[in-house]
C-alpha cells in the first residue's frame, strides 16, 4: 500500500533489484531479506493468482508473508496459525472474487497441516475455505480430547486476531500522500 502510493502501480511491474535499490533511495534504508521477500510476496499475490492455483508457490508466499522468508523448504509443513494468518492476510491484499478458489491439491495441503498440528476444527479465517471436519465417535466421546482440540483451536485464532489487531495497527500508522487507510481499517472493525 505504502509503495504504491508513492510509485503508483508501476512499481509492481520492476525487477527485484530495482524495488531494492528504489526504496534504498526513496527511504535510505537497506530492507532486511525476510522483510523483502514480503514484499515481493504481497506484489505476487496482488499481480498473479499463484497462491490460489500452485501449492509450492502458495507455501511459499504464507512464509514470506509470516516473515519466515521465501527460502523455508516446502517439504515442512506450514504452522496452523501461520497459515490461518498468511490466508487472511491475502485476502486483505487482494479480495479474491467468487470464481477465485484455492485448488483442490491446496485446500488438501491445508486440511493436512491442521491435522498434523493437532487442529481438528477450521480456524475462523479458513471457515469459508474448508470444510467442517468430521470428528469420529471415539474421539467425540472423550471430553479431554475434545477440550484439546478446541483449545488448540482456539489458541491458532487467538494468533490471528492477535497479527490482526497488529497489522490494523501499522495500517493506522501509515500516513499516506495520495489516500487514506480509513475505509479499509473501518471495513476490518466492522468485521468483527
Amino acid at each position: 500500500m505504502g509503495l504504491s502510493d508513492i510509485w503508483g502501480y508501476e512499481w509492481l511491474s520492476w525487477e527485484p533489484k530495482t524495488v531494492q535499490l528504489e526504496i534504498r533511495d526513496e527511504f535510505g534504508v537497506q530492507v532486511e531479506p525476510d522483510l523483502f521477500d514480503k514484499i515481493l510476496a504481497a506484489r505476487t499475490i496482488v499481480t498473479t493468482d499463484l497462491a490460489f492455483r500452485e501449492l509450492p508457490s502458495f507455501i511459499t508466499l504464507i512464509n514470506a508473508l509470516n516473515g519466515d522468508g521465501c527460502d523455508t523448504p516446502v517439504s515442512q509443513p506450514i504452522d496452523p496459525a501461520d497459515m490461518s494468518w498468511g490466508v487472511l492476510e491475502m485476502s486483505l491484499l487482494y479480495p479474491p472474487s467468487e470464481s477465485e478458489t484455492f485448488s483442490e491439491e491446496i485446500i488438501g495441503y491445508m486440511e493436512e497441516c491442521l491435522k498434523w498440528q493437532g487442529v481438528r476444527g477450521v480456524p475462523n479465517s479458513l471457515v469459508n475455505i474448508l470444510p467442517e471436519p468430521k470428528f469420529d465417535d471415539m474421539v467425540a466421546s472423550d471430553p479431554d480430547t475434545m477440550e484439546g482440540i478446541f483449545q488448540r483451536l482456539q489458541d491458532v485464532n487467538d494468533e490471528v486476531v492477535s497479527n490482526l489487531n497488529a497489522w490494523k495497527y501499522q495500517m493506522g500508522q501509515l500516513r499516506l500522500a495520495n489516500g487514506s487507510t480509513e475505509e479499509l481499517l473501518e471495513s476490518l472493525n466492522e468485521r468483527k
